[in-house]
């Protein structure tokens, strides 16, 4: 959510409230984990994420007449169901400074005997040096005591490429107050996914004989590869360790 006034000057929040005595001022209530209130004066162009609800208290203090107020509210999704063959996530997008908190969870189901593939193309985190308390963390299952997958936070982990070892993957996304993600409009991650083929139809697996032979998994029987395929083979003998990535 974006207030602002339609005087020229800055924010403060509810701590320095000292800059906003006589002025007439907005108390933004949040439902939210990392703090509940934000106290706006004069001009802001702060961005507000609430879960569920949010409440505005306008206080006209000022003995000067002024024209109030302006601010724009929307509704956004973040997480869902998703059961379709391949699609893209892409969380509510933020332009300015982003505050608040936010956790939402994505759960991706395709069929029984096919995997989840996941493809990330943005990371836009522009602030943070680790993933404490704004990431992205994967589970190979349908909740989050299934097995973690990698957690994920910055634009190294762009184009990454994450795959399940069974037909259910969750995606847990968590945002805390103060985000910067930059003077345009930009989205804090864009992903991709589609359902493919996994060990249990040939594609990758751990093998650990002294030798052997490793093929596309040719499903169809048409001797051609299935598209989309991620196909990673662990090959431990002894002491030596191959990874082979089709």
């Amino acid at each position: 959510m974006q207030l602002a006034r339609e005087t020229r000057g800055w924010w403060s929040r509810r701590w320095n409230h000292f800059y906003c005595q006589n002025e007439d001022n907005v108390l933004v209530q949040l439902n939210t984990a990392f703090g509940n209130y934000r106290r706006i004066c004069r001009f802001s162009n702060q961005v507000f994420h609430s879960q569920g609800w949010l409440k505005l208290i306008f206080e006209a203090t000022s003995s000067e007449t002024s024209k109030g107020f302006s601010a724009q509210y929307e509704s956004s999704d973040c997480g869902g169901y998703l059961n379709s063959t391949s699609g893209v996530i892409q969380p509510h997008s933020f332009h300015g400074n982003f505050t608040g908190s936010s956790e939402c969870f994505w759960t991706i189901s395709v069929e029984s005997n096919k995997v989840v593939l996941l493809k990330f193309s943005t990371l836009f985190y522009t602030r943070q040096t680790s993933c404490i308390q704004n990431y992205i963390e994967i589970f190979d299952g349908p909740n989050t005591t299934s097995p973690s997958l990698g957690t994920y936070c910055s634009q190294t982990y762009a184009y990454k490429m994450v795959r399940s070892s069974n037909s259910t993957m969750l995606i847990k996304y968590v945002t805390a107050p103060e985000i910067f993600f930059g003077s345009r409009q930009d989205y804090p991650f864009n992903a991709t996914y589609l359902s493919t083929y996994g060990p249990a139809s040939g594609c990758g697996g751990t093998l650990n004989q002294t030798q052997g032979t490793i093929t596309a998994p040719n499903i169809a029987n048409t001797g051609q590869n299935e598209p989309g395929l991620y196909c990673i083979w662990d090959i431990t003998v002894g002491q030596c360790h191959f990874r082979n990535i089709l």
